[in-house]
């Protein structure tokens, strides 16, 4: 999943896995929970895996 941002958001981890289990709904939550904190969770399908990646929105950060 990509999505053309206007600004590149800064990247605070990322991580390499394996799993078998729902995956993107867990992305979907985390997303869904902490957006309006100002993170924002990607999710990429690699060849021998999923790469999870966590951003930082300074627009939605609350105070």
């Amino acid at each position: 999943m990509k999505h053309d941002l206007p600004q590149k958001l800064p990247l605070l981890g990322e991580m390499k896995f394996s799993s078998t289990g729902d995956v993107a709904r867990l992305v979907t939550f985390l997303n869904q929970t902490l957006k309006q904190h100002g993170f924002i969770f990607g999710l990429s399908k690699e060849d021998d895996g999923y790469r999870l990646a966590v951003y930082q929105d300074p627009d939605r950060q609350k105070p």
